[in-house]
């Protein structure tokens, strides 16, 4: 049973010892947390504290870091979230869907891990926005095809992904949008694996995609290459995600990556690698079979892009994917249980 902080006041009074500080010390080892039950009042409740390291481990993902998701109306723990999730999903003044029941983020405490929700909300939606990076640390494999202004490289490599959630969309009902809200909230960094491909500065040019075409076309491949991908591997799409880029530090390319959203990586990269000319065409295929005119939710729109869907070129995905689908040509697949053979390279 909690124990309200009406009931610390009186047991302190009672016994003349301050209780509070005493919990305060409990919460630092772990033992209690306190949580908001109502605007103006909380209460202790136990934190499940083992020593034993499976309590560091979250069902989850890999993240140790987990938030309290707390609906201060009635102090009802409606679930949990990893960092990355709370940071995109439950920042402060952010609509977030439980169970088919909507709540508005009034506060998120990231000293006590919880976030303060209530079921007051208002007339729109949100929608996060995150700046991402990846580094790569260590390629494990490359392929190279084609030459001169045709030149592809395909790889698998452990990367570095950083994401930073910097502002959120505020949507009517309508769908229009209403304003942009700054949002500060912490970078999460995530060590994982990454397939990835990258092209000639003149690729583009040779393929006949206009230059002012590349963000959209590479934005546009990428996303629906992330939705292909859990039908080849058996993973989910929440499983995976990507970054495409006109030009990459690294590979000093205009590059798409999908990598894991699991620490040290779940393997739905490295298959994708192993498959990459299936993948590829089967992306294009689908996206060419897709009657929308420029673009949908079932073929280059993403549900989770930290850019709003934007920019996007349903034209010039089919247009990049074909053409690396040709350049690449009838490259076989590697089979499931062939081994890669690890490339020490470092960047």
């Amino acid at each position: 049973m909690p124990l309200r902080d009406d009931e610390v006041v009186a047991w302190s009074a009672r016994d003349g010892v301050d209780v509070e500080e005493l919990l305060g010390e409990m919460q630092d080892h772990g033992m209690v947390r306190h949580r908001k039950v109502s605007a103006a009042t909380g209460a202790w409740y136990p934190a499940g504290y083992y020593d034993s390291s499976w309590q560091n481990v979250s069902l989850r993902g890999g993240s140790a870091d987990e938030f309290s998701i707390v609906c201060i109306d009635d102090g009802q723990l409606l679930g949990t979230a990893d960092a990355a999730r709370a940071f995109a999903q439950l920042h402060p003044g952010a609509i977030y869907l439980h169970q088919g029941d909507s709540y508005l983020v009034t506060e998120l405490d990231l000293e006590n891990g919880i976030a303060c929700v209530t079921s007051d909300v208002p007339p729109w939606t949100t929608y996060s926005r995150a700046n991402t990076q990846i580094h790569v640390e260590r390629i494990r494999e490359e392929r190279h095809f084609g030459s001169g202004a045709s030149s592809v490289t395909i790889g698998l490599a452990d990367v570095t992904v950083v994401r930073q959630v910097k502002e959120y969309e505020r949507k009517a009902e309508t769908g229009e949008v209403i304003d942009v809200v700054d949002v500060d909230m912490p970078p999460t960094e995530l060590y994982t694996q990454a397939v990835y491909y990258h092209v000639d500065p003149l690729f583009f040019h040779h393929f006949g995609i206009a230059e002012q075409d590349v963000p959209s076309a590479l934005h546009a491949a990428e996303h629906a290459a992330i939705g292909m991908l859990p039908l080849l591997v058996g993973c989910d799409r929440a499983d995976i995600g990507g970054l495409s880029t006109p030009l990459h530090e690294d590979t000093g390319e205009a590059t798409v990556f999908v990598y894991d959203g699991y620490q040290s990586g779940a393997g739905y990269a490295q298959r994708g690698y192993r498959e990459m000319t299936t993948w590829l065409r089967t992306t294009r295929d689908a996206i060419v079979a897709c009657s929308c005119e420029d673009g949908c939710p079932s073929c280059i729109q993403s549900p989770k892009c930290g850019n709003g869907n934007r920019p996007l070129s349903k034209s010039g995905a089919v247009a990049l994917l074909g053409a690396l689908s040709s350049v690449l040509g009838d490259m076989p697949d590697a089979a499931p249980d062939q081994a890669l053979n690890p490339t020490p390279s470092v960047r």
